[in-house]
């Protein structure tokens, strides 16, 4: 080291310990001032997650200090608060313009991409793109980052129009990011669902420079297989799902351009030998881990089957069937095998017009197969149309609540009226409609599903209303409607809404209501439409079963002998007492067992099967199965309308998983989407004429859009906002 260096070092060492500890020894410049001792507190609580407290404490900060040096820093903060408490959209988005305002900042660029964010959700496209061009060009990365996202919020949109010229120029600019690819294919898909086949087939032109050796290029040429299957170039059709074939795939692509291949062979080419060749090959191919592939395996096996059965090759049919059965079809096949285990050894040649031909097997996939076929990406695409479906029968429901904070059944019936339906006739006398604490109950459970609390939420005020307006017409020994339909409803939504928000208040009432339950069960250990009858419904035990069931999720206190001895009364109206000989049907009660015929219902099945689910029972259980195979064989159709049936229904296979939760929610909410009001007072509602259950006084439009919406949100109402189907089966299943 140089000496000079040295000697100067050790002449100034001594001064510079001498002013270290002369700074470590002096008392601070000046202590906190109370309001950064308030903007602390106010952090402290949003980092603990005690958001709305933290809301509280920003806001009474900057009414104190608008000009602080950290108001900024409080404000945007305030506005992340505001957009993670669910439904408080307006609030942050006025709260993200502030900072936004306020010119360059360190906040600056993402309050933009918040605000864009939520003014997309909030359905309005043209302000989200206005917001990102606010975006500074200063930064490199934000650019990019808003190029994408003006992208995304067009394709969200349902503006293909707008989305293609978006993504175009994302992929100019950035030719080489991985998410070009997606949005290239997404935004084609838009526009092959919205029947704009040209504009589809010309993006699937400009994809290929994008997509050629990656993992999107087998997507690719499927959806150029659908645009030219839709111009009814069929050759073309089948040269590009070879060419997906003899590519790189992944196994749930191969079976969809097999079945695809297969169809287009069987109802457009008609070659029915060439499409048993290809449908006997994707029933060879092996299970994979993704539902819908699944159900396109199984339906390419009946089909194969059923056309075996047509040419009276016994044993290749027999084995196919053999195979479904053992590998847990969703349609029952087992008249199916012994059919053609009969045929392939000439027992009874005599029965041969008694053979069934599989035809009615194939024609219960043909509709979800259908939807899986029109579309590459007919998984991704489900949630947005059912979102706005969801979103639309919220706010109908929102927007018909009554000022006290009850719903009525039947006030709105009519689809076109322009006045509600405000008296009914009885005894040959006007009077005035009641409230319905069954369809309040309904509504509050609808609206809960969605995240919305006392506290939180969009709709938290309506939430609120309803359970005050439920706990006011609570008797002192717990009851809460004439009826013991509408107490057990109004029950469940008093458990849920104290699970959701944790009040004292609303626990307190849900206990009474649940000690109620406990004094109003009947001798055989069920209930009725009155308390402690001679004789018990299933109808009504469902519901109370949920009731104990929801007590228990909100850590209420639950009779558990009672739980148990509600459920040996499903047992002993269930076929066979539930055991292992019994076909898995259901009947309303004990009385129905011995009649004959005995009446079909479906609807208790489904609630047989839900509740044996709360209980603990896995979905491999036989009983689960049989009842799954009976619901396959009553899919939900407009035209046979029970909305009560669709509820029980969607919740049991929702937790049966697989390709049993993909069958159903393909059909009930293609059938819900399509079938919903979309004009007047009425809009985001669902006409009850013809239900089979909402002509009672207390059901109606209310109970229709309830259900409506309670099935549309099965993915995240047991989840407390989560949309991971996992949650669900975790509370459920315990």
């Amino acid at each position: 080291m140089n000496e000079g260096l040295v000697r100067l070092l050790k002449s100034t060492l001594p001064a510079t310990l001498c002013f270290l500890a002369a700074a470590c020894a002096s008392p601070p410049s000046s202590a906190p001032s109370v309001h950064d001792t308030a903007l602390k507190a106010a952090e402290d609580h949003e980092d603990r997650g005690s958001v709305d407290e933290a809301v509280r404490r920003y806001r009474a900060f900057l009414a104190a200090n608008p000009n602080h040096k950290q108001a900024l820093t409080a404000r945007y903060r305030l506005a992340r608060c505001l957009d993670a408490g669910k439904g408080q959209y307006p609030e942050a988005i006025r709260a993200y313009r502030e900072v936004i305002a306020a010119g360059p900042s360190l906040y600056h660029s993402e309050a933009c991409f918040q605000a864009a964010s939520l003014l997309a959700m909030a359905g309005q496209p043209e302000e989200a793109v206005q917001m990102l061009a606010a975006v500074s060009t200063n930064d490199v990365v934000s650019v990019k980052r808003a190029a994408y996202q003006r992208a995304v919020v067009w394709r969200k949109a349902r503006r293909p129009d707008m989305a293609a010229p978006a993504v175009e120029k994302l992929a100019q600019a950035y030719p080489k990011d991985y998410r070009v690819p997606d949005l290239l294919l997404s935004v084609a898909d838009l526009y092959l669902e919205m029947g704009d086949v040209a504009e589809a087939g010309a993006l699937c032109k400009k994809l290929e420079p994008y997509v050629a050796g990656t993992r999107y290029a087998a997507e690719a040429s499927c959806l150029a297989a659908l645009c030219c299957r839709r111009q009814k170039k069929y050759k073309d059709t089948l040269q590009r799902l070879e060419k997906v074939l003899t590519g790189k795939r992944s196994p749930s692509t191969a079976m969809w351009a097999l079945v695809l291949q297969a169809h287009t062979l069987d109802h457009d080419i008609r070659d029915p030998a060439a499409a048993l060749r290809v449908y006997r090959a994707a029933a060879a191919l092996p299970k994979t881990r993704r539902p819908s592939a699944d159900l396109l395996r199984e339906y390419a096996a009946l089909q194969a089957g059923r056309r075996l059965i047509q040419k009276q090759q016994w044993k290749e049919a027999l084995s196919l069937f053999e195979k479904l059965r053992a590998e847990d079809a969703i349609v029952d096949v087992d008249h199916l095998v012994a059919a053609c285990r009969n045929r392939a050894q000439h027992r009874d040649p005599a029965a041969d017009e008694q053979t069934p031909d599989g035809k009615q097997e194939v024609a219960a996939l043909e509709e979800p197969v259908q939807a899986i076929l029109g579309s590459t990406r007919a998984r991704y695409r489900l949630p947005g149309p059912r979102r706005r479906a969801l979103d639309r029968a919220l706010a109908w429901l929102a927007a018909h609540q009554e000022p006290d904070g009850s719903w009525h059944g039947s006030r709105w019936n009519t689809e076109d009226a322009k006045e509600p339906v405000a008296w009914r006739d009885q005894a040959r006398k006007r009077v005035p409609l009641e409230s319905s604490p069954a369809g309040t109950g309904l509504a509050l459970l609808a609206l809960m599903a969605d995240g919305n609390t006392t506290q939180r939420g969009r709709y938290h005020a309506h939430v609120r209303r309803g359970l005050d307006w439920i706990m006011a017409r609570q008797k002192p020994n717990g009851r809460l409607s004439p009826d013991m339909y509408g107490h057990f409803i109004c029950a469940i939504a008093l458990c849920e809404g104290h699970g959701r928000s944790r009040d004292a208040r609303i626990g307190a009432a849900a206990q009474k209501a649940l000690d109620y339950c406990a004094k109003s069960v009947n001798a055989d250990h069920g209930w009725r439409y009155e308390p402690n009858a001679a004789v018990s419904g299933f109808s009504t035990t469902s519901w109370a079963i949920q009731a104990l069931k929801g007590g228990k999720l909100a850590r209420l206190r639950v009779d558990r002998p009672l739980y148990r001895q509600a459920l040996a009364f499903v047992d002993s109206i269930t076929d066979g007492g539930a055991r292992k000989e019994s076909d898995g049907s259901v009947v309303n009660t004990r009385e129905e067992l011995a009649q004959k015929p005995r009446p079909k219902r479906p609807a208790a099945v489904a609630a047989a099967m839900l509740i044996r689910q709360y209980s603990g029972m896995g979905i491999r259980a036989d009983l689960l199965l049989k009842g799954a195979r009976i619901i396959v064989r009553n899919p939900p159709r407009w035209g046979n309308k029970d909305f009560y049936y669709w509820y029980y229904a969607t919740y049991a296979m929702h937790n049966m998983g697989g390709k049993r939760r993909l069958w159903w929610e393909l059909l009930v909410h293609r059938t819900l989407v399509t079938n919903q009001s979309r004009n007047g007072h009425q809009m985001g509602s669902w006409n009850p004429a013809d239900d089979r259950w909402a002509h009672h006084k207390h059901a109606g439009r209310t109970f229709t859009t309830a259900l409506g919406a309670l099935c549309l949100a099965v993915h995240h109402r047991f989840g407390f906002g989560s949309t991971s189907p996992e949650d669900i089966a975790d509370l459920f299943l315990e």
